[in-house]
Protein backbone atom coordinates (compact mmCIF):
# COMPACT_ATOMS: atom_id res chain seq x y z
CA UNK A 1 0.00 0.00 0.00
CA UNK A 2 1.42 3.41 -1.17
CA UNK A 3 1.56 5.74 1.22
CA UNK A 4 -0.90 8.43 2.02
CA UNK A 5 -0.09 11.98 2.28
CA UNK A 6 -2.07 15.60 3.45
CA UNK A 7 -1.57 18.91 3.19
CA UNK A 8 -2.89 21.39 5.86
CA UNK A 9 -2.74 25.11 5.78
CA UNK A 10 -3.17 27.48 7.90
CA UNK A 11 -1.04 25.00 10.83
CA UNK A 12 -0.74 28.13 12.85
CA UNK A 13 -4.57 27.72 14.12
CA UNK A 14 -5.33 25.17 16.91
CA UNK A 15 -7.58 23.45 15.12
CA UNK A 16 -5.54 22.97 12.04
CA UNK A 17 -2.25 22.06 14.11
CA UNK A 18 -4.87 19.28 15.79
CA UNK A 19 -6.01 17.71 12.79
CA UNK A 20 -2.57 17.79 11.38
CA UNK A 21 -1.92 15.63 14.59
CA UNK A 22 -4.29 13.48 14.31
CA UNK A 23 -4.39 12.73 10.17
CA UNK A 24 -0.62 12.04 11.02
CA UNK A 25 -1.37 9.46 14.06
CA UNK A 26 -4.01 7.77 11.16
CA UNK A 27 -0.57 7.11 8.96
CA UNK A 28 -0.64 10.04 6.86
CA UNK A 29 2.53 11.86 6.15
CA UNK A 30 1.34 15.37 6.87
CA UNK A 31 3.02 18.51 5.39
CA UNK A 32 1.65 21.80 7.25
CA UNK A 33 1.91 25.17 5.66
CA UNK A 34 2.42 28.50 7.73
CA UNK A 35 0.28 31.04 6.16
CA UNK A 36 0.62 34.01 8.96
CA UNK A 37 3.34 36.28 7.28
CA UNK A 38 5.20 35.50 10.63
CA UNK A 39 8.92 34.20 10.50
CA UNK A 40 8.78 30.48 10.19
CA UNK A 41 11.68 27.77 9.97
CA UNK A 42 11.28 25.30 7.61
CA UNK A 43 11.52 21.85 9.69
CA UNK A 44 9.23 19.02 11.34
CA UNK A 45 7.57 18.84 14.58
CA UNK A 46 5.90 15.99 16.18
CA UNK A 47 6.91 14.13 13.05
CA UNK A 48 4.61 16.96 10.58
CA UNK A 49 6.72 18.71 7.96
CA UNK A 50 6.61 22.32 8.56
CA UNK A 51 6.63 25.09 5.35
CA UNK A 52 5.65 28.71 4.95
CA UNK A 53 3.32 30.24 2.27
CA UNK A 54 2.92 33.96 1.66
CA UNK A 55 -0.66 34.29 1.06
CA UNK A 56 -0.07 37.59 -1.54
CA UNK A 57 2.46 35.26 -3.63
CA UNK A 58 1.31 32.70 -6.02
CA UNK A 59 5.01 31.47 -6.94
CA UNK A 60 4.77 30.54 -2.92
CA UNK A 61 2.20 28.10 -3.14
CA UNK A 62 3.04 26.74 -6.08
CA UNK A 63 7.13 26.35 -4.50
CA UNK A 64 5.34 24.51 -1.39
CA UNK A 65 3.39 22.11 -4.27
CA UNK A 66 6.31 21.14 -5.76
CA UNK A 67 8.29 20.38 -2.54
CA UNK A 68 5.86 18.44 -1.71
CA UNK A 69 5.86 16.67 -5.27
CA UNK A 70 9.42 15.85 -5.16
CA UNK A 71 9.21 13.93 -1.78
CA UNK A 72 6.22 12.04 -2.34
CA UNK A 73 4.78 12.39 -6.01
CA UNK A 74 0.94 12.81 -5.04
CA UNK A 75 -1.26 14.02 -2.79
CA UNK A 76 -3.97 12.60 -1.02
CA UNK A 77 -5.93 15.13 1.07
CA UNK A 78 -5.86 19.18 1.15
CA UNK A 79 -6.92 21.08 4.45
CA UNK A 80 -7.41 24.52 3.99
CA UNK A 81 -8.28 26.81 6.93
CA UNK A 82 -8.71 30.80 5.85
CA UNK A 83 -7.38 32.53 9.37
CA UNK A 84 -6.57 35.95 8.29
CA UNK A 85 -7.89 38.32 10.49
CA UNK A 86 -8.23 42.21 10.70
CA UNK A 87 -8.72 43.96 13.52
CA UNK A 88 -12.42 45.96 13.80
CA UNK A 89 -11.83 49.64 14.87
CA UNK A 90 -14.17 50.88 17.28
CA UNK A 91 -18.07 51.76 15.32
CA UNK A 92 -18.09 55.24 14.17
CA UNK A 93 -14.78 55.89 13.41
CA UNK A 94 -14.58 54.33 9.66
CA UNK A 95 -12.71 51.55 7.69
CA UNK A 96 -9.79 51.82 6.16
CA UNK A 97 -11.03 50.12 3.03
CA UNK A 98 -7.50 49.34 1.63
CA UNK A 99 -6.50 47.36 4.58
CA UNK A 100 -9.75 45.79 4.02
CA UNK A 101 -9.69 44.63 1.13
CA UNK A 102 -6.23 43.57 1.06
CA UNK A 103 -7.15 41.54 4.44
CA UNK A 104 -10.14 39.53 2.25
CA UNK A 105 -7.85 39.20 -0.47
CA UNK A 106 -5.41 37.32 1.56
CA UNK A 107 -8.22 35.15 3.10
CA UNK A 108 -10.05 34.33 0.04
CA UNK A 109 -7.74 34.54 -2.94
CA UNK A 110 -4.44 33.12 -0.86
CA UNK A 111 -6.98 30.21 -0.22
CA UNK A 112 -7.64 29.96 -4.05
CA UNK A 113 -3.39 29.93 -4.99
CA UNK A 114 -3.11 26.97 -2.66
CA UNK A 115 -5.91 25.51 -3.86
CA UNK A 116 -5.03 25.87 -7.40
CA UNK A 117 -0.87 25.23 -7.01
CA UNK A 118 -2.03 21.55 -4.84
CA UNK A 119 -4.67 20.73 -7.68
CA UNK A 120 -2.44 18.56 -10.30
CA UNK A 121 -0.48 16.78 -7.62
CA UNK A 122 -3.91 15.63 -5.96
CA UNK A 123 -4.88 14.78 -9.82
CA UNK A 124 -2.40 12.15 -9.62
CA UNK A 125 -3.63 10.44 -6.28
CA UNK A 126 -6.06 7.81 -5.85
CA UNK A 127 -7.73 9.91 -2.46
CA UNK A 128 -8.64 13.45 -4.23
CA UNK A 129 -10.43 14.68 -1.14
CA UNK A 130 -10.87 18.88 -0.08
CA UNK A 131 -11.52 20.02 3.43
CA UNK A 132 -12.03 22.96 4.46
CA UNK A 133 -12.21 24.19 8.16
CA UNK A 134 -14.13 26.95 9.58
CA UNK A 135 -16.22 28.17 12.61
CA UNK A 136 -19.98 27.72 12.88
CA UNK A 137 -20.49 31.28 12.41
CA UNK A 138 -18.76 31.33 8.99
CA UNK A 139 -22.40 30.32 7.80
CA UNK A 140 -25.29 33.02 7.31
CA UNK A 141 -27.88 30.92 9.07
CA UNK A 142 -25.97 30.78 12.75
CA UNK A 143 -23.85 34.08 12.47
CA UNK A 144 -24.20 36.25 15.55
CA UNK A 145 -20.84 37.35 15.68
CA UNK A 146 -20.88 41.48 15.53
CA UNK A 147 -16.94 41.55 14.57
CA UNK A 148 -13.88 40.29 12.37
CA UNK A 149 -15.75 41.45 9.38
CA UNK A 150 -13.05 40.99 6.98
CA UNK A 151 -12.91 37.23 8.16
CA UNK A 152 -16.57 37.00 7.13
CA UNK A 153 -16.48 38.58 4.03
CA UNK A 154 -13.64 35.74 2.80
CA UNK A 155 -15.52 32.83 4.34
CA UNK A 156 -18.78 33.22 2.34
CA UNK A 157 -16.62 34.26 -0.91
CA UNK A 158 -14.44 30.57 0.04
CA UNK A 159 -18.03 29.30 0.18
CA UNK A 160 -18.60 30.04 -3.56
CA UNK A 161 -15.08 29.19 -4.45
CA UNK A 162 -15.92 25.39 -2.96
CA UNK A 163 -19.28 25.27 -5.30
CA UNK A 164 -17.62 26.19 -7.98
CA UNK A 165 -14.78 23.63 -7.58
CA UNK A 166 -17.06 20.95 -6.54
CA UNK A 167 -19.05 21.07 -9.61
CA UNK A 168 -16.03 21.13 -11.69
CA UNK A 169 -13.69 18.58 -9.43
CA UNK A 170 -16.50 16.10 -8.33
CA UNK A 171 -16.93 14.38 -12.15
CA UNK A 172 -13.44 13.69 -11.97
CA UNK A 173 -14.08 11.83 -8.70
CA UNK A 174 -13.04 14.32 -5.91
CA UNK A 175 -14.76 14.25 -2.54
CA UNK A 176 -15.26 17.58 -0.59
CA UNK A 177 -15.51 18.09 3.00
CA UNK A 178 -16.61 20.78 5.35
CA UNK A 179 -16.48 21.02 9.25
CA UNK A 180 -16.96 23.84 11.76
CA UNK A 181 -14.34 23.01 14.67
CA UNK A 182 -16.41 24.66 17.29
CA UNK A 183 -19.14 22.40 17.59
CA UNK A 184 -20.16 20.58 20.55
CA UNK A 185 -17.46 18.61 22.47
CA UNK A 186 -17.54 14.94 22.91
CA UNK A 187 -18.59 14.33 19.28
CA UNK A 188 -16.07 13.74 15.94
CA UNK A 189 -13.18 15.15 15.46
CA UNK A 190 -12.26 16.98 12.17
CA UNK A 191 -9.97 14.32 11.11
CA UNK A 192 -12.75 12.13 12.00
CA UNK A 193 -15.37 13.62 9.22
CA UNK A 194 -12.31 14.09 6.98
CA UNK A 195 -11.82 10.51 6.77
CA UNK A 196 -15.26 9.45 6.50
CA UNK A 197 -16.24 7.82 3.11
CA UNK A 198 -20.34 8.59 2.60
CA UNK A 199 -22.67 6.61 0.67
CA UNK A 200 -21.83 6.33 -3.00
CA UNK A 201 -22.82 3.96 -5.90
CA UNK A 202 -22.74 5.27 -9.17
CA UNK A 203 -25.56 3.10 -10.58
CA UNK A 204 -28.20 5.06 -7.74
CA UNK A 205 -29.71 7.97 -8.75
CA UNK A 206 -27.19 10.69 -8.12
CA UNK A 207 -29.12 12.54 -5.72
CA UNK A 208 -29.39 9.28 -3.52
CA UNK A 209 -25.33 9.84 -2.86
CA UNK A 210 -23.43 11.70 0.02
CA UNK A 211 -21.07 12.21 -1.67
CA UNK A 212 -22.76 14.05 -4.33
CA UNK A 213 -23.93 17.03 -2.02
CA UNK A 214 -21.78 19.98 -0.90
CA UNK A 215 -22.63 20.60 3.06
CA UNK A 216 -20.76 21.30 6.08
CA UNK A 217 -21.33 19.59 9.76
CA UNK A 218 -20.31 19.92 12.92
CA UNK A 219 -19.04 17.21 15.66
CA UNK A 220 -22.46 15.40 15.97
CA UNK A 221 -22.60 15.22 11.80
CA UNK A 222 -25.29 18.18 11.89
CA UNK A 223 -25.29 19.30 8.80
CA UNK A 224 -25.33 23.39 8.82
CA UNK A 225 -26.76 26.06 6.67
CA UNK A 226 -24.58 27.52 4.39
Amino acid sequence: MSKKVAFIASIQEQDAWETAQQLNKAGYQVYGAYTDGASHEAGEKEGISLLSIDLADRASAQSAAKAVEEKEGALDILVLESAHHLEDKPVGSGRDYEELAKAVDLGTVGMERILTAFLPLMKKSEGKRIAFLSRTSAGIGFCEDKDDFAWHMAQAAIHNMLKVSFNELRPEGFTFRNFVTDGPKGGMSAADYILQDFSYLPEDDYIHSDENRLVRRDSLFRELSW
